[in-house]
């Protein structure tokens, strides 16, 4: 179910774009629609909830009691659309058989300690020296959070050895970006926050709920970032915005920097593809 909830989660952000700079109600129970069909395909969808009623909460140009009426009727559609699968389930002799979440029965092989320390540390060095992920091994240095979902956001839970010198580089671009990113959100904030509110809300809150997944079922692999691929469109967007606040020069690098990383992520997906 992975594919289609990520389908579903980029056409969310898309119709809740659409309705922010509309203001439309028609594309606001798309968006319900979205979000109650996307609820029964993973419970991952939860997180879209928050993100879709304090956009519409905090939506400017339409009356709170417009607001109170429309956001009651869509809780009903969406209930109408999810609320019996929860209901189907819970009626079933066995419910661990269809209704597990967050992957409890994991092989505790994989379990992880909810330390301070594997929340707060992020070691560059540490991650240019193993890049790449291993649920089972701790030499992968796989309890450090952070770590684990830099490198699988470019790499899953897998290990491509041969190509390990272009994942260096590919890691490499991607930390020099994390400063630009972090900029380019701190302009927003500071700036524009009731402008890009929805692209602020959606990063925060996925940040957010994927934190308290693992804080909450502590296995490595659930700090993949396959969770929380919609963290794309608001990192890429910070990154670009980022760098077009820079001084020239700095703004010049900047550009080369993302392209560089561009082109290597494409070099890995077409070695992938050709290997």
């Amino acid at each position: 179910n992975d594919g289609l909830f990520i389908f579903l989660a980029f056409l969310f952000f898309a119709i809740l774009l659409k309705f922010w700079h509309t203001k439309g109600l028609g594309a606001w129970y798309a968006l319900c629609t979205v979000i109650g069909i996307a609820l029964i395909t993973k419970v991952s969808s939860f997180v879209f909830l928050p993100i879709a009623f304090l956009c519409l909460l905090f939506l400017r140009g339409l009356p709170m009691r417009t607001k109170m009426l429309h956001g009651t009727l869509s809780l009903l559609l969406i209930f109408l659309l999810s609320g019996w699968l929860p209901i189907l389930r819970f009626s079933e002799q066995d419910i661990t058989r269809t209704l597990t979440i967050g992957n409890d029965g994991m092989n505790d092989a994989m379990k992880l300690s909810n330390s301070w320390e594997n929340f707060l540390s992020f070691n560059p060095a540490r991650i240019m020296k193993v890049p790449f992920n291993n649920p089972w091994d701790d030499a992968s240095n796989r309890r450090y959070y952070f770590e684990y979902f830099l490198k699988s956001s470019l790499f899953g839970e897998f290990g491509f050895k041969e190509i390990q010198p272009l994942a260096v580089l590919m890691l490499t671009a991607a930390l020099l970006l994390l400063p630009l990113t972090f900029l380019g959100c701190f302009i927003d904030l500071k700036r524009s926050l009731s402008a890009h509110l929805p692209l602020l809300l959606t990063a925060a809150f996925i940040m957010v709920a994927a934190l308290t997944y693992r804080f909450r079922f502590a296995y490595s692999p659930n700090q993949d970032f396959r969770f929380s691929t919609l963290l794309i469109i608001p990192i890429t967007y910070y990154a670009i915005r980022g760098i077009a606040a820079l001084p020239s020069p700095l703004r010049r690098m900047g550009q080369v920097l993302i392209v560089c990383f561009a082109l290597l992520c494409s070099g890995f997906l077409l070695w992938f593809y050709f290997r």
